[in-house]
């Protein structure tokens, strides 16, 4: 394991909770290649630190779109309710998972997510309470932000409860909170607007990270000092971030969002 300074792992929080605090993301795309390629850690340890990051920059970048009012809070509950299970299970997977293997794996996950991102662009399916009454199953939400714009959508719950179990394995198992599993699918299959879903995927990272964080302190996995000193920066870097984002058109966020997966799993699955 190499040695880095707080101040360091601090710096690497700031710009890690900024980037991926502006694409609904907690971080742990960015946190667990850099503990296992520069920091020389086990796959278990890379995981489970990861995951106190991005929990401390899911609180932190929630506070800023709670202001926003851009978080479906009614959706985000009970998805992340629904991935605590899977979190519990995402353990028990990945106190088995050799670095060579999780290396493979995970790179390819985030390559695939990039691509699919880039052939579907994001979309908003607009529907109406009256649409939704026609089309039994599918859940109808109406949300107004600070700002007086205006975000209608329908979408399958049950559908999304079953994802979010998934995600919450892939959360525990790689580190990464499920964003990579909640950002793509809320835009591209629930016709979430990405402002929305970039906000709400937030919400939803605050509580699978702490279900996987907990589970993961079980086993004895995380190293506290490194987590802490990435959450610090995260900390602050997620409040600009969750700024940032406000201006930002849809289209760039999901651009910005593809691009640091792609990158990153090129080098940690050919790297």
């Amino acid at each position: 394991m190499v040695e880095f300074h707080f101040w360091q792992y601090a710096l690497f929080g700031l710009f890690a909770g900024c980037y991926a605090t502006i694409v609904g993301l907690g971080g742990g795309f960015l946190v667990v290649p850099a503990l296992v390629l520069l920091a020389g850690f086990s796959p278990q340890q890379a995981v489970a630190t990861s995951l106190i990051v991005v929990f401390a920059n899911a609180a932190s970048g929630n506070i800023s779109y709670l202001r926003q009012k851009r978080i479906d809070i009614a959706t985000g509950w009970r998805f992340g309710l629904a991935s605590i299970p899977g979190s519990l299970v995402g353990v028990q997977i990945c106190r088995h998972f050799t670095s060579n293997i999780f290396n493979v794996i995970f790179g390819i996950l985030l390559v695939a997510a990039s691509i699919f991102l880039t052939i579907r662009p994001g979309r908003t399916v607009h529907s109406s309470e009256a649409q939704v009454s026609q089309r039994p199953g599918l859940t109808f939400r109406r949300l107004v932000d600070s700002s007086g714009s205006v975000y209608e959508y329908a979408f399958n719950m049950k559908t999304g409860l079953l994802l979010s179990f998934f995600a919450g394995i892939i959360s525990a198992l790689f580190g990464v909170g499920g964003g990579i599993v909640y950002v793509p699918s809320l835009i591209l299959l629930f016709g979430f607007p990405p402002h929305i879903a970039t906000a709400t995927s937030f919400f939803v990272l605050l509580i699978s990270s702490l279900a996987g964080a907990v589970f993961h302190g079980l086993c004895m996995h995380p190293v506290y000092s490194v987590g802490f000193s990435i959450a610090v920066g995260a900390v602050i870097g997620a409040q600009i971030g969750a700024a940032v984002s406000r201006r930002m058109r849809g289209a760039l966020i999901v651009r910005l969002f593809a691009a640091a997966l792609l990158f990153v799993g090129l080098r940690l699955a050919f790297g």
